[in-house]
């Protein structure tokens, strides 16, 4: 007898939270789904990522880690911070006036963009150098896949130096004497392993795929509400046949738990009406 008035208060205090019970089911499913595309976050891709402040605040933390490189690399093959970058030994480089402005990257090429601020110590004048999109740094060696805790890229000069110093009546600046690494006498830059990592999610981020960037669960979750939902923005799209069939799951699943809330919902309403 007690075991039947126990299964009847069960089922009375089922019946009459439904609703709150069919909610709970809904959330549970998002937070679900969150965590399974969390699991397979590379199978989604991600269109408006680049705008993500994440991205953007590793781009300067890669662009200020590149030019660091660049002068820790300067000072040892100079063993200071100062060298001529011609043969007539006229123009002096400081490498802390050598700034780096810009930079793009693909999975195995890195280009820079660099402001390069000069003294001639004959003369006394000054001048800059200003890389831009017709001359870049270009690797030709190594992958941003490296093992190792250093990751040496090897350039070429593409073009001849752009510069307002031929103004001055002197444009002979080697560039590549700031970059030429001792061992190899080629001109390079070493960048730590954990640069060339985050250089690998900053490029991957930029082709849509930010598995490696911070705040993938967050991501993952927003994505989950606006498919449950049945939103859809399309900001984030599957890829593969399994990110498809758990986006449809949920969309499907989404709209048979919200018909079974609001059914639950006047159901109840027309309990209390008859009573």
């Amino acid at each position: 007898m007690a075991r039947i008035k126990k299964i009847n208060f069960t089922k009375s205090v089922l019946t009459k939270n439904t609703g709150f019970i069919f909610l709970c089911i809904y959330i549970g499913f998002i937070l679900v789904f969150s965590g399974l595309f969390t699991l397979y976050s590379d199978e989604f891709y991600h269109t408006t990522i680049k705008y993500e402040n994440s991205v953007q605040d590793t781009y300067k933390y890669i662009k200020d880690e590149i030019e660091l490189s660049i002068k820790k690399n300067f000072i040892d093959i100079n063993n200071g911070q100062t060298a001529y970058l011609d043969d007539e030994q006229g123009w002096i480089l400081d490498i802390n006036d050598l700034y780096v402005t810009d930079f793009n990257a693909d999975g195995r090429n890195l280009n820079i963009s660099l402001v390069v601020y000069l003294f001639n110590k004959g003369t006394s004048a000054t001048g800059w150098i200003q890389t831009n999109d017709k001359f870049q740094l270009h690797s030709y060696g190594g992958s941003l896949k490296s093992n190792s805790e250093i990751h040496t890229f090897y350039f070429r000069l593409i073009n001849e130096t752009p510069t307002n110093l031929t103004d001055l009546g002197y444009s002979k600046i080697e560039l590549d004497r700031i970059f030429t690494i001792k061992e190899n006498k080629v001109c390079s830059i070493k960048l730590p392993m954990e640069v060339s990592r985050k250089l690998k999610i900053f490029v991957d981020s930029l082709n849509g795929l930010p598995y490696g960037l911070k705040g993938t669960y967050k991501r993952m979750l927003y994505l989950s509400m606006v498919t449950i939902t049945t939103l859809g923005y399309g900001d984030i799209v599957p890829i593969t046949n399994r990110a498809r069939l758990l986006v449809g799951l949920e969309s499907v699943l989404g709209i048979i738990i919200i018909g079974l809330f609001i059914s639950s919902i006047f159901n109840k309403l027309s309990n209390n009406a008859r009573e």
